[in-house]
């Protein structure tokens, strides 16, 4: 066949696989034009979850020379590629140690079955054919080979795309003309792909000529780590370049994983696995054993791509009308004094404007005041100006312990912290605003205990639990009747990041944090729920884990490790058996008896088993983000070490700037994990929220705020979880701190607020032909009723007052006029005649 008549079945080849394969032109667009406003920030880091069309073609691919072996075996001629091996690196002995698919063919179309590829790219052995490269007298044991891979591919449906050349040009052609450098050996590959199409033709309707040619351009002989290892000469690269253009006019459209089996790298010899089936190169049999990456292409095939599984659909539907829709603050400083004393000053300034410009006061002369009010506290009108935008209905703020009881003991408190607090949640109350208080916030880098309980060893001394007791129960008595929802300790599984120079230290802080709270909440149920009515629980970090490889044991093994080590850890003791976790117990003896710990959980005694248990009235979590692990066997004696714990970072995900995925489906799949664990209570998300750089429009926020509330909607609807509130983490951001807040460090608005707005508004996602449930009377009541009773006491007292002595008055005058009538009654009787021979009778 001359070199035109070549080029022509070439370009009739790639017109078939455009045909074929991909549709007409632009027939893809749809695929990617679907949900065209899915990112809200950019897309090239979102993951597409769709499909491709019916008639997409998914396969795998090999290199003949990588995994065929036997190169001396049946008469095939030697390639460049084993002449390079013996002189370039020569630290492998030969190529017999690769998959051997020579020999193992049956086990290469297993391994086919298996995945359930629609068609198989392999190349063809052109010294397999030809040892010596010219077409002449053809090697019948490979043409044999290469007719019973074709037949079996055809018998089951898988279609063949052949490779004329990759890279392994027979060595006779190299040594004699100087490989692809001479312009002969256009002819020398024209003749031996015009006997492959004739050849194969009949079952071969998709031919790719050469693989890659720009790597055998410059790797073979410009950087001369490819055979046949020339290099130096940009003269000669640009040679090879233009002869193998020449040929490169297929380009095949579907997906091709590469490879089918592990087999030779090139340059990198056997050091380096590619395929998707494992293969003992120092076995006699090279059993093909799928990897985890064999079974997860296979899954993407049987499914045409990647279906939407890791969540249902978004739904349409509303959450109860007595929801809470919050949002979180952290730590609040209480101001020391009133920021506005103009109103309570009663002594008269003059204002020296000439001279010093300060103000003087004028003794002997007193002003009238009024009482001090709430709303002196500047910090106060801000939030609640800032609050009132929100339109939340619950606040949820942490009170900070030190600047209540300063030496940590009740001989302190400061007065005028506490009605800071009262002023804080009082004011709320006027907005329809209910507080979620938080009575101990402890962070990364400060512990926010009373400094004289630090010094004494803060949480790894039992007195600190009693301490904290006696602080509870001062914050109880003073804003219990404002405060119907309390948290304990926030995040106390988070400590293991302040208390770590050992994991004993860590395990022994954390029992005395649960016997703490255990404390402050019987101190509630015995002293305060009677009258006030509330509800005590803490706060648990719970992010999800995921396995980074879901196909390996141990990847599995250590996902729930994490949930144990880093939720069940507090839950079970609260809300279950009151003792630890038995798998995190026993894993902790196991790796003490291998020698790769020193460490042991508290044992509980059995009062404290009896004080912890059952400790907690609803379910609160802060859920921010899933995290990847994978097992990773560690030495040492501290709490991470403990784990056997790695993470990793997907970066197909889309992911914040402090690297926090976005991945709605592990909110979910968390709250499933606690019902499963726990049983049916009510659950509060009581912090859950992501940075984003945007001081204005923080278009990443909108998107988490939107896919995380719908999964917590998709719990309550479909997975019947009692989810009682949502509380978005935060209110403001710090400065020189991720940001985190609806609000700038200055206070300034962004736009999440109004999304958020709007989902309070329809408490929950409305469908565009429904309305709200809840009357906006309806949600409010309680906040109402609960407003009356605390800002009108004075008023309610004189009124039952009052009313208790108008309702005496009354019962008094009642009395006396009927009194009144018997006696008129009795006199009037006296002067009426009687009959004859009848006496009066006197009463």
């Amino acid at each position: 066949m001359s070199s035109g008549g070549l080029q022509r079945s070439v370009i009739l080849s790639a017109f078939i696989i455009l045909r074929a394969v991909t549709g007409f032109s632009g027939d893809g667009r749809a695929i990617w034009s679907k949900n065209p406003n899915f990112s809200p920030v950019n897309e090239s880091q979102l993951f597409l979850y769709d499909t491709f069309p019916k008639n997409f073609f998914w396969g795998v691919g090999t290199g003949a020379f990588q995994v065929e072996g036997n190169w001396k075996a049946d008469g095939k001629g030697p390639s460049i590629w084993d002449h390079f091996i013996h002189t370039h690196l020569k630290n492998v002995n030969s190529t017999n140690s690769s998959s051997d698919s020579y020999i193992f063919l049956e086990k290469d179309l297993s391994a086919l079955d298996f995945i359930g590829v629609s068609f198989y790219q392999f190349s063809i052995s052109w010294p397999r054919l030809f040892p010596g490269g010219i077409v002449s007298a053809v090697n019948a044991k490979g043409l044999q080979y290469y007719d019973t891979l074709l037949n079996a591919l055809v018998l089951r449906n898988i279609e063949p795309i052949v490779t004329l050349y990759h890279w392994d040009l027979p060595l006779a052609l190299q040594e004699k003309y100087g490989g692809w450098k001479n312009e002969t050996m256009i002819d020398f590959f024209n003749d031996y792909a015009t006997y492959c199409f004739q050849t194969f033709g009949d079952r071969v309707k998709y031919w790719i000529t050469i693989h890659n040619p720009y790597l055998v351009a410059w790797h073979g002989y410009g950087t001369g780590i490819h055979a046949p290892g020339e290099k130096g000469n940009l003269a000669a690269v640009y040679s090879v370049g233009h002869n193998l253009i020449k040929f490169d006019e297929i380009q095949v459209f579907g997906y091709t994983a590469w490879s089918l089996l592990d087999g030779f790298e090139w340059q990198d010899a056997y050091t380096t696995r590619r395929g998707l089936f494992y293969v003992d190169f120092n076995s006699k049999q090279k059993e093909r054993k799928p990897k985890s990456s064999a079974h997860y292409y296979r899954q993407i095939i049987q499914e045409n791509g990647f279906s939407v599984k890791e969540s249902t659909p978004d739904v349409q539907g509303q959450f109860p009308c007595d929801f809470s829709w919050g949002v979180t603050e952290s730590v609040l400083k209480p101001e020391s004094a009133a920021s506005s004393p103009q109103f309570s000053d009663p002594h008269l300034y003059v204002w020296n404007v000439t001279g010093n410009r300060l103000l003087r006061r004028v003794d002997g002369v007193r002003l009238k005041t009024r009482p001090a009010q709430c709303t002196d506290f500047v910090s106060i009108k801000r939030q609640l100006e800032m609050l009132a935008r929100m339109k939340v209905t619950h606040y949820r703020f942490a009170l900070d312990w030190p600047s209540i009881l300063p030496t940590g003991s009740l001989s302190v408190a400061n007065r005028q912290a506490l009605r800071y607090y009262r002023c804080v949640v009082s004011e709320g109350l006027k907005l329809n605003i209910s507080s979620m208080v938080t009575l101990y916030y402890p962070t990364h880098a400060h512990l926010g205990l009373p400094a004289p309980l630090l010094r004494s060893g803060g949480w790894l001394n039992r007195s600190t639990a009693e301490a904290f007791q006696d602080y509870a129960d001062l914050c109880f008595r003073e804003l219990g009747d404002l405060v119907k929802l309390w948290i304990t300790i926030n995040e106390p599984n988070r400590l293991s990041d302040i208390y770590e120079q050992s994991s004993n230290d860590t395990y022994w802080a954390a029992h005395h944090l649960l016997v703490a709270h255990a404390l402050a909440w019987h101190r509630y149920d015995r002293q305060y729920r009677p009258a006030q009515r509330g509800a005590v629980s803490l706060s648990l970090h719970a992010d999800w884990a995921e396995p980074a490889n879901p196909y390996a044991a141990s990847h599995r093994e250590a996902a729930e490790r994490f949930l144990q080590f880093e939720i069940a850890w507090f839950a079970e003791p609260l809300f279950k058996s009151g003792d630890y976790p038995l798998a995190m117990r026993e894993y902790v003896a196991s790796k003490n008896r291998q020698g790769l710990a020193r460490a042991a959980l508290p044992q509980f005694s059995e009062a404290e088993r009896r004080l912890v248990k059952g400790t907690a009235d609803f379910y609160a979590l802060n859920h921010f983000t899933t995290r990847f692990v994978m097992h990773e066997r560690q030495n040492g004696s501290t709490y991470d070490t403990d784990r056997d714990i790695q993470f990793l970072q997907d970066i197909t995900c889309l992911s914040s700037p402090t690297r926090l995925a976005v991945m709605p489906w592990g909110e979910r799949r968390v709250l499933q994990w606690i019902r499963r664990n726990y049983g049916d209570m009510d659950v509060y998300i009581t912090a859950s929220g992501i940075d984003d750089q945007s001081l204005e429009k923080d278009e990443l926020r909108k998107y988490y705020l939107e896919k995380y509330i719908q999964e917590a909607l998709k719990a309550y609807l479909i997975d019947k979880i009692k989810i009682k509130g949502y509380y978005v983490f935060k209110l403001t951001e710090e400065k020189s701190r991720p940001r985190f807040g609806f609000f700038t460090p200055d206070f300034k608005a962004k736009s999440s607020i109004q999304f958020y707005n709007n989902l309070i508004s329809n408490n929950g996602f409305l469908s565009e032909n429904s309305g709200p449930r809840c009357s906006q009377a309806q949600r409010n009541t309680e906040c109402i009723v609960c407003l009356l009773l605390v800002q009108k006491k004075p008023l309610i007292f004189f009124g039952c007052c009052f009313f208790s002595t108008l309702v005496l008055l009354l019962s008094i005058t009642i009395f006396h006029k009927q009194k009144r009538r018997k006696i008129w009654k009795a006199k009037n009787s006296q002067h009426i005649p009687l009959k004859k021979g009848h006496n009066r009778v006197l009463s």
